[in-house]
């Protein structure tokens, strides 16, 4: 969490130091100091236009760190009913896991933390973008167009 309030700060300064030059921010998620930066730069006045190839939050809140995180903690509880409950007298017959519900629930978690991204890029009026793009040269190439819909 450090690095993220540091990249913010550093992006908020970077963003007013700029801000009568440029007249967009593009930022694509690479992690979740992207929508960070870019709630980050709306608040600060500039239109903000995020482009990212699906969902928003990027590959960290999608299929990165936050579903490895939610898997994780349901094997660690699997973990600590079979290798440990006799310890706290509880005591458990045959243990079965229906993975379609521990997969679901990690979907559930991130489905709600792409709400909350939605909501905060609803109330700082930033632009989401679905598609893939390249920073070329002083333009940002979208789908192999060049693009910034705010910019124009």
């Amino acid at each position: 969490m450090p690095f993220l309030r540091l990249f913010s700060q550093l992006l908020g300064r970077l963003v007013f130091c700029l801000r009568w030059t440029y007249q967009c921010v593009c930022v694509s998620f690479l992690f979740p100091g992207g929508y960070v930066g870019a709630i980050r730069a709306a608040q600060l006045g500039l239109k903000v236009a995020c482009i990212d190839r699906d969902k928003l939050g990027g590959v960290c809140l999608n299929w990165g760190c936050i579903p490895s995180k939610a898997l994780l903690h349901g094997a660690e509880i699997y973990d600590e009913a079979v290798n440990h409950g006799k310890e706290w007298g509880i005591n458990i017959g045959e243990i079965t896991v229906d993975w379609s519900a521990f997969i679901g629930r990690s979907r559930k978690i991130t489905g709600q933390l792409n709400g909350g991204v939605a909501y905060l890029f609803k109330k700082n009026n930033i632009e989401h973008i679905q598609g893939h793009a390249h920073i070329v040269s002083e333009k940002i190439k979208l789908n192999c167009e060049s693009f910034c819909s705010l910019c124009r």
